[in-house]
């Protein structure tokens, strides 16, 4: 019983998790339709429980996107898991404290590696396959930017309402502590 649990509260979570990808892909404005929402979101709930399961459910919705992608399999899986050990190591040995700054920073860095990885793996896909599709450099690395930005702007500012107003685990005094 608690296996068929687990299966069904996953599939709801990846329908869910899809919903809200696609709310944010079509009705926010240009520079806000860039957040990372898988990302965002395997970042602050395994800052909040630390429970390392969210990388598998992160590893399975990029599976179920990279069915419906137009790009050769792999490319999304790939740079997702690579973001997502580069963020698990991040949070262990170099940022190590929970606070909406370093959640930031965290996800600042994590967006960054994955599309560095994405650009990476989609540059050598065209290189190895000549791969018709391709996109102009400085348009890439500025969309990319704006990803970066936007999501680390968003992460901060769920975890500060996570945190402060909707589960706080204490009483908090400061939001913005040092």
């Amino acid at each position: 019983m608690p296996l068929l649990s687990l299966f069904f509260r996953t599939i709801v979570g990846l329908l869910t998790l899809f919903f809200v990808t696609c709310v944010v892909v079509y009705s926010l404005p240009q520079p806000l339709v860039g957040i990372n929402i898988i990302l965002l979101v395997s970042v602050i709930y395994f800052v909040y429980q630390k429970d390392t399961r969210i990388f598998w459910f992160s590893g399975l919705f990029h599976f179920f996107l990279e069915l419906y992608s137009i790009n050769f399999f792999g490319l999304l899986l790939t740079s997702s898991s690579i973001a997502l050990l580069v963020f698990f190591w991040l949070y262990k040995q170099v940022l190590t404290n929970t606070s909406w700054y370093a959640i930031s920073i965290l996800l600042f860095l994590v967006v960054g590696v994955y599309k560095f990885f994405y650009g990476l793996l989609f540059y050598l896909q065209k290189i190895f396959f000549s791969y018709k599709q391709s996109f102009l450099f400085y348009e890439y690395v500025w969309l990319g930017i704006q990803e970066m930005f936007c999501t680390a702007v968003v992460g901060g500012l769920v975890y500060i309402i996570l945190e402060y107003v909707l589960l706080p685990k204490k009483k908090q005094k400061k939001i913005f502590r040092l």
